[in-house]
């Protein structure tokens, strides 16, 4: 019979034990005071990472952090968007930062944020004659869910530029990007764990079931050219 090693402290598990998101075992006795930021997982004290904004993540998710934002990453997903129906036209500046930055940004929000996105459009007689997109996300997340992050962001810089601002309020903005976001890592097919993420953070946003079954479509095709005509 194969001993059961709890992943936390590595002792063995001679009694009950729960098995976690990530499929590991665990002692009942133990308690997730320390988790990792990104995938929950939780963390011996003494095993974890810990990032310049002191956020603590795990081995495996520090393994593949995103700490840099190079062209020929960005090239490739503006490709697969476009492929997907929509991408913003305007100029796109891409940044990396840490968590306080994001915080302030958001005023300080409750929610636990990942990104930001900020428009500015300029007009000449009320003609639009340029549009400048300021597109942040935070560093140190892994790939996967770094690139949801940025397919999230740059949904809102697409909807800045197609969509009425009065049209949304802000909680079914961000659910649309969210589904967005979900959509992408569907196609990607991204592993379940980190689609099952990005589910449970759109599902946070409170909108009625009528707005979800309208947009809740099977394709980013489907969904961008609802948005269009909304």
């Amino acid at each position: 019979m194969a001993i059961l090693c709890c992943y936390v402290c590595d002792q063995t598990i001679n009694g009950q034990y729960y098995k976690d998101d990530h499929g590991q075992l665990c002692f009942n006795c133990h308690e997730p005071k320390v988790k990792c930021f990104t995938c929950g997982k939780q963390l011996a004290v003494g095993k974890e990472m810990r990032l310049a904004d002191y956020r603590v993540t795990c081995p495996v998710c520090y393994a593949e952090a995103v700490f840099a934002i190079e062209q020929e990453f960005v090239s490739g997903l503006e490709k697969i968007l476009k492929r997907s129906g929509w991408y913003p036209s305007g100029k796109i500046i891409f940044e990396i930062v840490d968590l306080p930055r994001l915080m302030i940004e958001n005023g300080n929000s409750s929610r636990t944020m990942l990104g930001t996105c900020n428009t500015n459009v300029c007009f000449n007689l009320n003609v639009r004659v340029s549009i400048e997109h300021r597109v942040r996300a935070l560093f140190g997340l892994p790939r996967t869910l770094f690139i949801c992050t940025l397919t999230h962001e740059l949904f809102h810089a697409w909807l800045n530029e197609n969509i009425d601002r009065n049209v949304f309020s802000a909680e079914e903005t961000e659910w649309l990007c969210e589904h967005g976001s979900y959509l992408f890592a569907l196609e990607m097919k991204f592993d379940e764990f980190w689609i099952r993420k990005v589910v449970s953070s759109r599902d946070s946003f409170q909108v009625d079931s009528s707005f979800k079954n309208k947009y809740d479509v099977l394709s980013a095709r489907e969904f961008v050219g609802r948005l269009r005509s909304a």
